[in-house]
């Protein structure tokens, strides 16, 4: 079997038909899809079950709520496929690519691709779709040789579902997803890099990433600031530890390419009731950061600590603006070890 089809489900129970069908839509036999029903409280748990009862090739995981990271490692647990391929089940596939290639599809596609057993085929979705830029030879994959390139292009990115890889990889290394954390696609793809070899770039933007006012990504709490400042964190004493490593030049910029999501966090944690431990942890990592990369390159990605007083809302609300120094001072005092 080529392809294993991971989708992990908790609570869409509006969107799960249309990410199933348009898998099911591939003509393609070579496949199986593993539906990890994440202990879902909607009707979710019997689409699944129905679907199963359909079609053969496609396993239903019934399981407790353990979050996104344990419905993924699930499915990884229980694939038989060479190539694992994460769809979350509030997004769909759409093979823009359909009508240039006669009888084919997403995965035929891909099959040609993975026929090279390459350890790691990336390809674009709807939200990042990326050229590639003229002149740009990926032939040889060699991934260590053109890691860097791949990171800076914003081929290579934190999203699991931009990825589908060789299950061996997966398995022998351990490299499952951080149970109980938010943003594990991060530590999931840093660590990942470390034992790639061989690569291929799919350029069809077939993934289609659907944007819900629900999803983790647009309702921030502390819980996203601490999650990602923990993964970033790592990361960076990672760094640390890897300094030889041939690939170090495109580990540094994809820590470091991350940790501006750590700045948009922060400003929309404002009215947070953990806003003095937010500006406590984020200075000290800015410190850290400091350190390891340079005080002028960490200027444009972390805000500076005026910035974040002023920008405090107790000032926007109620001080005037001639009064801002003098309240800055006092915050600094307050919100200082």
């Amino acid at each position: 079997m080529i392809f294993s089809v991971i989708i992990p489900i908790y609570n869409v129970e509006k969107y799960l038909r249309c990410c199933v069908d348009s898998v099911l839509a591939e003509n393609f036999a070579d496949y199986e899809m593993i539906l990890v029903d994440d202990g879902s409280p909607d009707g979710c748990g019997k689409i699944c079950d129905e679907y199963a009862g359909k079609y053969p090739h496609i396993k239903v995981i019934h399981k407790e709520n353990g979050g996104l990271s344990d419905a993924r490692n699930a499915g990884i647990r229980a694939a038989k496929g060479d190539y694992l391929i994460f769809l979350d089940s509030d997004d769909y596939w759409a093979d823009t690519n359909r009508s240039k290639t006669a009888g084919g599809g997403i995965l035929f596609d891909l099959q040609q691709l993975a026929d090279k057993k390459v350890d790691l085929i990336l390809h674009p979705s709807s939200l990042n779709y990326r050229d590639i830029p003229k002149g740009a030879d990926f032939s040889d994959n060699d991934f260590v040789r053109h890691f860097e390139t791949l990171v800076e292009g914003r081929y290579y990115i934190a999203n699991a579902w931009t990825k589908i890889v060789r299950r061996e990889i997966i398995i022998k290394n351990n490299l499952f997803f951080p149970k109980g954390y938010i943003h594990e696609d991060f530590p999931y793809s840093l660590q990942l890099a470390r034992f790639v070899k061989t690569f291929a770039f799919y350029d069809n933007p077939f993934y289609q990433y659907r944007v819900l006012g629900s999803s983790i990504s647009h309702n921030v709490k502390y819980k996203n600031f601490s999650d990602m400042l923990a993964h970033l964190d790592r990361g960076v004493d990672f760094l640390v530890e890897n300094r030889n490593s041939p690939i170090y030049g495109g580990l540094q910029k994809f820590v470091f390419d991350n940790i501006g999501y750590l700045r948009s966090i922060s400003v929309r944690l404002y009215f947070s009731k953990n806003i003095i431990v937010v500006y406590r942890k984020y200075f000290s990592f800015k410190e850290k950061c400091r350190k390891i990369f340079g005080a002028k390159a960490i200027r444009p990605v972390f805000i500076g600590k005026t910035a974040f007083i002023i920008g405090l809302p107790i000032l926007r609300l109620f001080v005037p603006p001639m009064l801002y120094p003098a309240i800055k001072a006092v915050y600094q005092k307050f919100f200082s070890e």
